[in-house]
């Protein structure tokens, strides 16, 4: 039991046969995140069970898929539950592995989610896990059996020829720890009790999600007479009951990840104490009836590891984690439902097939009288119990993979969503004759110098999640456009970048294809790599042969090294593609569509991928600087080294501005926010553009970009994120941002910069700025009705004291709470006795646009002397610039 970096488990190399189940399923982060590298690694038998309502769910959604149906298989699991193990099993020749977790195949249960689970392998020297491969690969062979999905069968057989899964004792070889569990046949808490000692004394579960009956701990109560049970709980993470009626029994207590962000947890733990021996349970089973107290005939269908487990062992694993603590006064329930519901259509789809024509088979419990596809009636073959079995002589879909199949019953109209799988192309998949230009990149020798640019350009196609649907409408079918996206790529010379969206989002049905690398009907990836690459005559097919150059790299006596010349190819493409992209992701029609999860996850992806094609850049030019000695060389790539950072800036800044519009239109989360780390990447954007200010010559240019600065902060801080007080936390990470960028600082530094930048502040911290001045003292109040001001210090009438009165003024311009005053006043006691003038009173009408000083002297006399034209940005700017005369002069006595 420990934290699994699941991507990276299912990425490693050597497997030929994946089989995997989950409840919630987003094929779209699937066929981004996984599929790729478990094809590029000759893993071509590739199998996916799931939940049937969450997938019909997530089809609803709208989901546009390349290759369901193509590269893998996926079939849905009937059961009375719900369909609930997260199993992700690894099959090779010479090695296996089984990843039992509480993970969903999503992007919240691999990347947000805080999960437990744990990886079981083996290989020719360690075969210690081989019962548990055995009983998961069963595991799967029996769900397959509820649902035959016809081609799976061949996945399932590839899984067979591996000798390890069929030698020993099937019936025995799961009798030792850790033991797999499931509940097909059995009740996992049945199984539980053969196995455990009766004396166990404490039980602590750490779950989300329970029956509200509590049904699992009356009977532990009944069974274990003087067992104590905790519960460990999430706030607004659990559906616990906390208003029904606790034994003396049971304790309620709520725990908190030592991290500073506090992950979602979804993992289900129990821990079983006995007086000998520990035991503990974890993998998919909630602490509910359906799942632990039910077999999958009436239940949900559950798969658990069951092991030895020290109560030290778990502690340690508890410290590790979190901190655990009674439950809070402000602890609230996450109000969830307690059970699945129910498909209360009577029509399910079970599978489409197309070979020479689609074959449609349908379940119903009502008699199905005719089925339509896009308005194409379907030809009846046969009835067999509730299966039902149509055709269609021509394929009556568009190029689409999810599809609606009109269904006509006795009982009414019902519309299903379905998918085909295209035997022709599984073909290809299982025989490996699929090719794909990225992995054949990966293989030529000629071109290792700059893999790290293509990988760069493969990690951020494989992580897109830019929906075009979210920027403008579907156009009809049929439509047809030449876009910039289509041919840019393909030409040698420099383009302008078109401020026209419909130039990145080519939404037309020609312009689908159906290879790997498709995001939203476009294959970007192939196309632009193969751009990249347009010199070399790129295989297709199965071929193995090495690609062959259009013409001869110079080496330069280093053999397999490219030439600058291919090299600077290849980074004009990416920088291409940098501007292509950034336009569409900050134009105001995505921005007017696009939902805020989307836009944050979209800026936060290519924000990172810029920092680290940058950095990378940035790094090459620094060591070739290094490494001349040539003066004029020296000046040409500081220049070059220059322009490489604002470029990167510029593009942060221009996302900053981008995300604070949203704000404006739209309430950000703070959630939302948080899990995306996107306000330091805000922060750091703004800070690396005053390095690059503080490198330039101009003053007053330098003065009106601060300005522009100062201004961003506050917008960030009003639409954005309170960040005026909070951003000590995010200056570590800040750091590192500007790091990578070649710009080395400290937390303190960047303390103090902000500091400067930040031209507001709360009437709380203004009273902080005053009490730490030492040459005044504060006298009364401070309220949000009145910008009032009254201290004490020494009136002299200097330089010093001018200066004085210039700050506090602008300070109380800058106070939040006073954003709406107009006007301002500061009353100035004489401290010293012995002087003629009593008090000073400044009063400044931003209405007037009047600045007046009122003297009043011991003796009673007064004058009153008043300043015209005075304006906010004139006062600011004398403060900027430490203009004390602008007291002093131009002033006319009143009376």
């Amino acid at each position: 039991m420990r934290d699994i970096d699941i991507l990276n488990e299912l990425r490693e190399p050597g497997y030929e046969v994946a089989l995997l189940s989950t409840y919630s399923i987003d094929l779209s982060f699937f066929e981004k995140t996984v599929l790729g590298t478990l094809l590029d690694n000759s893993c071509h038998h590739i199998g996916i069970f799931t939940d049937h309502g969450m997938l019909m769910e997530n089809y609803q959604d709208g989901y546009k898929l390349s290759d369901l149906g193509r590269s893998y298989l996926v079939q849905h699991v009937p059961t009375t539950g719900a369909f609930h193990p997260k199993i992700y099993l690894l099959l090779g020749d010479k090695k296996a592995k089984v990843i039992v977790t509480s993970s969903n195949l999503t992007a919240a249960g691999m990347l947000k989610n805080a999960e437990v689970g744990n990886v079981f392998k083996i290989d020719e020297g360690n075969m210690a896990s081989l019962s548990i491969i055995r009983a998961t690969y069963d595991f799967f062979r029996t769900i397959y059996s509820r649902n035959q999905l016809r081609y799976m069968l061949h996945v399932l057989s590839e899984a067979e020829k591996f000798s390890y899964l069929s030698k020993g004792d099937f019936e025995d070889r799961n009798q030792e720890f850790p033991m797999f569990l499931s509940n097909v046949r059995q009740p996992i808490m049945d199984q539980l009790e053969a196995l455990l000692p009766d004396d166990i004394k404490r039980i602590r579960v750490i779950a989300p999600y329970f029956d509200q009956q509590l049904m699992v701990m009356d009977r532990w109560l009944r069974n274990y007479p003087d067992v104590k049970v905790e519960f460990l709980l999430q706030n607004e993470t659990s559906n616990f009951p906390l208003e029904k009626d606790q034994s003396s029994a049971i304790e309620l207590k709520e725990f908190h990840f030592h991290a500073k962000q506090q992950p979602r947890y979804h993992g289900k733990v129990f821990h079983f104490e006995g007086e000998q021996k520990g035991y503990v349970v974890y993998g998919s089973a909630n602490c509910s009836k359906q799942a632990m107290l039910s077999s999958a005939e009436n239940g949900n269908m559950e798969a658990i590891m069951f092991e030895e487990n020290s109560s030290n062992e778990f502690q340690s694993f508890l410290d590790e984690k979190v901190q655990v603590g009674p439950l809070s006064p402000d602890f609230k329930r996450e109000e969830v439902e307690e059970e699945p519901v129910s498909n209360k259509c009577p029509v399910i789809f079970r599978e489409a097939v197309y070979e020479e024509k689609l074959e449609v088979v349908l379940e119903s419990s009502e008699e199905i009288n005719a089925v339509f596809i896009n308005k194409q009636e379907g030809q009846f073959v046969k009835q067999m119990g509730e299966l039902y079995f149509f055709t269609w002589n021509s394929k009556p879909i568009n190029t689409n993979i999810i599809f609606g199949i009109t269904v006509m019953t006795e009982i009414g109209e019902f519309e299903v969503q379905g998918w085909y799988q295209d035997w022709d192309k599984l073909y290809l998949t299982f025989t490996q004759q699929i090719g794909k230009p990225y992995r054949k990149v990966q293989d030529d020798p000629e071109l290792r110098d700059y893999q790290n640019v293509v990988d760069l350009l493969n990690d951020l196609y494989q992580r897109l999640v830019l929906d075009e649907e979210d920027m403008m409408k579907q156009r009809e079918e049929n439509t047809s456009t030449s876009t910039i996206h289509d041919n840019a790529e393909l030409q040698d010379e420099d383009i302008e970048v078109s401020n026209n969206e419909d130039d990145y989002y080519d939404l037309s049905e020609e312009g689908h294809t159906e290879k790997y690398g498709v995001i939203k009907g476009k294959d970007v990836l192939s196309d632009l790599i193969s751009a990249l690459l347009s010199q070399y005559q790129l295989a297709s097919g199965a071929s193995n042969e090495r690609i062959t150059p259009k013409y001869t790299p110079k080496n330069n006596g280093n053999t397999g090294e490219p030439t600058i010349q291919l090299m600077n190819h290849v980074m004009k493409r990416m920088d291409r593609f940098r501007k292509k992209f950034l336009k569409g992701l900050t134009s105001p029609a995505y921005m007017e569509k696009v939902e805020a999860e989307v836009l944050i996850k979209n800026a936060t992806i290519y924000a990172h991928f810029l920092m680290n094609f940058s950095s990378r850049e940035i790094s090459k030019i620094i060591q070739v600087y290094e490494e001349t000695a040539d003066f004029k060389k020296q000046l040409v790539l500081n220049k070059k080294l220059l322009k490489k950072k604002q470029e990167t800036i510029n593009d942060l800044l221009q996302i900053a501005n981008a995300i604070t519009r949203y704000g404006k239109k739209s309430t950000l989360s703070e959630k939302l926010l948080e899990s995306n780390n996107i306000v330091p990447l805000l922060l750091a954007s703004l800070l690396l553009q005053e390095k690059v200010i503080e490198e330039g010559d101009d003053m007053m240019d330098r003065r009106h970009s601060r300005k522009k600065i100062s201004i961003a902060l506050k917008e960030i801080h009003e639409h954005v994120a309170p960040i005026r007080y909070e951003y000590d936390r995010y200056l570590e990470q800040i750091v590192l941002y500007m790091a990578k960028l070649d710009y080395e600082t400290k937390e303190k530094e960047l303390r103090n910069r902000l500091e400067q930048l930040f031209d507001f502040h709360s009437l709380t911290h203004f009273k902080e700025l005053i009490r730490e001045n030492p040459n005044i003292n504060f006298h009364g109040n401070l309220t949000n009705s009145e910008a009032n001001l009254h201290i004490e210090t020494e009136l002299n009438l200097s330089g010093p004291f001018n200066m004085l009165q210039l700050t506090l003024l602008t300070s109380m311009l800058n106070v939040m709470e006073w954003s709406d005053k107009t006007q301002f006043t500061i009353t100035f006691h004489n401290n010293k006795q012995d002087g003629s003038l009593n008090r000073l009173v400044l009063v400044y009408s931003k209405d007037k646009k009047s600045l007046e000083t009122k003297y009043e002297y011991h003796n009673g006399n007064k004058m009153e002397y008043q300043k015209d034209y005075v304006t906010v940005p004139k006062l600011i700017t004398a403060a900027e610039r430490g203009n004390s005369e602008f007291m002093a002069k131009d002033f006319k006595l009143k009376y």
